[in-house]
């Protein structure tokens, strides 16, 4: 697994032997919204040591939403730490439109009242009513 993020150069990750299942949910890895976009960036670009067919999978898993207007695509993620107390949530990656390419990171840290139920949801929501607030969906 170290050697597979060291080679895609995917920054932040803390494994161990004890954490190989889990690193990425709960541990001490971390990544920025800025280094999530610039890893997003050599995915759309291609720059990454990967196949051509993994880059059409990962577009193919990715896509969240097409329209005639743009298309959506997105990784999620939630990591919690300390006896799950501590929430944190990403929603990020590309919106393709007619003329532009909006790469993006949203990321959420709930405060202890949140219900976590609707978690999911809020961090799309949020992402999708900055795009319209924008102008851009």
């Amino acid at each position: 697994m170290k050697r597979n993020l060291t080679k895609i150069e995917y920054p932040g990750t803390v494994i161990y032997e004890s954490n190989l299942d889990i690193f990425w949910i709960d541990g001490v890895s971390r990544i920025s919204p800025n280094e999530q976009i610039d890893f997003i960036n050599k995915i759309v670009n291609r720059k990454l040591p990967i196949s051509e067919n993994t880059y059409e999978l990962l577009e193919e898993f990715m896509l969240l939403d097409s329209k005639e207007s743009h298309q959506l695509y997105v990784k999620t993620g939630w990591t919690f730490h300390e006896e799950k107390t501590q929430n944190n949530g990403w929603f990020v990656d590309y919106l393709k439109t007619d003329t532009n390419l909006f790469l993006f990171a949203t990321n959420l840290s709930p405060n202890e009242n949140f219900e976590m139920s609707e978690f999911p949801a809020v961090r799309k929501k949020i992402t999708l009513e900055a795009f319209k607030l924008l102008e851009i969906i």
